[in-house]
């Protein structure tokens, strides 16, 4: 029994730990474009799902909150935003990029999740979108100037010793934001993801270990049609543990590719938080969690069956 226990702590540790630095390995390379992503997305031009999905596919959860906080200030459009909701995978790609027997798999959910989120995001901009009004921002115009003459004045200082040292403090600062943005942040982030995936393996395996792994099996084989159902529930928790979720249970071998799929075109992470939250766009909200639900399902199950077919 304590052999077993001690052989499940090792396999849980070793297989988070290369996770974990697949994981923050990614964070940090997204850290470095993550700004220049999230300002094109409010491109207003009929191809902006098509930027949406691009971007959404990075896994990034941080992506579905700007395109969240975004659409509600009506910088870009429904379709838009479901585009990024529905391309938008979470932790999946660096979970299964760390499993040499899934990695295979990684090209066909990138390409069924960017096509899908497009081709939603188009038919919804051409069926219900609004032009966005242009509102010039007269206040923004005000403080504009304002800090211009700020950074004048600051400009034909005197080349004083005291100036010299707020020029040094700033590049200490410059090197400070740096490290904190590219470093720190990706860093702390990828150690809450770490947080997750050993509780979810502990879980699991200790699961596996008392239950048996033949009765598991059995449950999910014999009930394997309401699995893309169940992973689409899964894949609207508001967190980043739901992706955790369904992408270990496709990798451990315990639900198909079809209804991990499902369940990953739902997860969006705190997105649908920030849109429902809006007492006054709640009916808008309900269209973009419709759409993106009703998508998850279909494309679980046709993928679900084909997985039968090959």
């Amino acid at each position: 029994m304590w052999e077993q226990i001690a052989d499940v702590l090792i396999d849980v540790i070793k297989d988070s730990s290369i996770t974990f630095a697949l994981v923050l390995i990614i964070n940090i390379l997204v850290s470095f474009v993550e700004g220049k992503l999230s300002s094109k997305i409010g491109t207003k031009n009929k191809l902006s799902p098509l930027i949406g999905a691009g971007i959404g596919i990075i896994p990034q959860c941080g992506f579905s909150v700007v395109a969240s906080d975004l659409y509600i200030k009506r910088r870009i459009t429904m379709g838009t935003l479901v585009a990024v909701f529905i391309a938008c995978s979470d932790e999946a790609i660096p979970i299964m990029l760390s499993n040499p027997d899934k990695i295979i798999m990684v090209l066909p959910l990138i390409i069924i999740k960017f096509v899908t989120g497009f081709a939603i995001g188009f038919l919804l901009d051409t069926l219900l979108y609004n032009p966005i009004k242009k509102i010039q921002d007269k206040s923004f115009v005000i403080k504009r100037g304002k800090s211009l003459k700020l950074s004048f004045s600051s400009q034909i200082e005197p080349d004083t010793c005291c100036s010299s040292n707020k020029i040094e403090f700033k590049k200490e600062n410059k090197k400070k934001e740096f490290v904190k943005l590219h470093l720190l942040n990706p860093l702390l982030h990828s150690l809450k993801i770490l947080v997750y995936i050993l509780i979810i393996n502990l879980i699991f395996s200790f699961s596996v270990m008392l239950i048996g792994e033949d009765h598991i099996s059995n449950f999910l084989i014999s009930n394997v049609y309401i699995t893309p159902l169940l992973s689409v529930l899964v894949g609207l928790i508001p967190n980043c543990a739901s992706s955790i979720i369904i992408t270990e249970l496709f990798v451990q071998g315990s639900i198909t590719f079809g209804a991990a799929i499902g369940g990953l075109i739902c997860n969006a992470g705190l997105g649908f938080i920030f849109i429902l939250k809006e007492k006054n766009r709640w009916k808008e909200g309900l269209i973009i969690l419709g759409s993106v639900v009703l998508t998850g399902i279909i494309v679980g199950y046709i993928s679900l069956f084909i997985g039968f077919l090959f």
